[in-house]
C-alpha cells in the first residue's frame, strides 16, 4: 500500500468486531510510524516506530479486549496509541488518546479504511513519513483518474498489509463433504466434473430452502489436500544502518519580505 492508499473491509456479522493485521515493511524503504484509520467510525491506531524492510508488525486483539502488537517477535505494545474520535486534514481539534490502546474497530457493513505514516517529534522518520495530517480528499491519483488538486502522483508503496477479522453470526452450520470420497458410476455421462459440480449445487440450494431465516447454511466441498502452517522469521546478523533525507537547503539566505516593484521575484517572499 501507499501512502493516502484505501481499502474496504466489510463486516457481514451481527456486531462490531476488531480489525487485526500483520504490517510488513517493504523493500527499499522504511515503514515509518504507520497509522491505519477506519474512516467510517472514526478510530484509528498508530504505532511509534519503523518497520524495517522485511520486518513484521503483528496486532492482534486478545479475549480480554486488549490489543497485543509484537514487532519481529518482541512486545511493542507499549508504543502504540489509539483514538475513538480520528479528524484529518490541517486544523483538526487535538485527539483525545484512549488510556489504554484498543484495536480499530469494523462496524456492520462497509469500512472505508487508510493507512499513512504520520511522523512524530523524537522519532526517526525523515524521508518516510509525512510531517502533516493530510486531508481526506487526498488519494493516490491513477493516469487518467483523479482531481489534480486533489491527487497525489505518485508515491511509492510504504507498506505491505494483510488484514482480518472474526465476524458472528446470530446461527450457522456447515456440511464439510470429503469431495475425495463421492462416488460416481463409471462411464454414466462423459462429463465427470459437471457431474461433481451439479451435486454440490444441489445440495447447497437443498439446504438453502431448508435452513431457518437468518440461519447461514452451507455445503462445502472438502478436496483432499495436505497442509502445514509455518512462520518464518529471518535474522539479520550485520548492523542497519538507515540515513534520514532532508533539504540540504540554499547557500544563500532570500530576503523575507518584498515591495512590489523594488524586489526581484526570486529575492523575497509575498506574504
Amino acid at each position: 500500500m501507499r501512502q493516502l492508499e484505501t481499502f474496504t473491509a466489510t463486516n457481514e456479522g451481527i456486531e462490531p468486531v476488531p480489525l487485526q493485521f500483520v504490517l510488513r515493511g517493504v523493500a527499499g524503504g522504511r515503514s515509518a510510524m504507520p497509522l491505519l484509520v477506519n474512516r467510517t467510525d472514526r478510530t484509528a491506531l498508530v504505532f511509534r516506530g519503523v518497520v524495517k524492510a522485511g520486518g513484521e508488525l503483528i496486532v492482534r486483539a486478545n479475549d480480554d479486549g486488549t490489543l497485543g502488537a509484537e514487532l519481529d517477535g518482541k512486545d511493542v505494545s507499549d508504543r502504540m496509541y489509539s483514538t475513538r474520535s480520528f479528524q484529518a486534514g490541517p486544523g483538526r481539534p487535538e485527539l483525545v488518546l484512549d488510556e489504554d490502546p484498543r484495536a480499530v474497530m469494523l462496524q456492520r457493513g462497509a469500512n472505508q479504511c487508510w493507512l499513512i505514516s504520520l511522523a512524530h517529534y523524537d522519532d526517526p522518520g525523515l524521508g518516510a513519513a509525512m510531517f502533516g495530517m493530510a486531508a481526506e480528499e487526498l488519494h493516490q491519483g491513477v493516469f487518467g483518474d483523479g482531481r489534480w488538486d486533489t491527487a497525489v502522483f505518485y508515491q511509492d508503496p510504504v507498506a505491505g498489509l494483510d488484514a482480518w477479522w472474526v465476524e458472528r453470526t446470530p446461527a450457522s452450520f456447515r456440511f464439510e463433504v470429503p469431495a475425495g470420497a463421492v462416488t460416481r458410476q463409471s462411464g454414466w455421462r462423459r462429463d465427470p466434473q459437471q457431474d461433481r459440480t451439479d451435486l454440490f449445487r444441489l445440495m447447497q440450494e437443498t439446504v438453502g430452502s431448508l435452513r431457518g431465516a437468518a440461519v447461514a447454511g452451507e455445503v462445502r466441498a472438502m478436496c483432499l489436500q495436505e497442509s502445514q502452517s509455518a512462520m518464518d522469521r529471518v535474522a539479520v546478523l550485520a548492523p542497519v544502518h538507515t540515513t534520514e533525507e532532508a533539504s540540504s537547503g540554499e547557500d544563500r539566505v532570500s530576503a523575507f519580505g518584498a515591495r512590489f516593484d523594488e524586489t526581484a521575484r526570486d529575492r523575497g517572499r509575498y506574504e
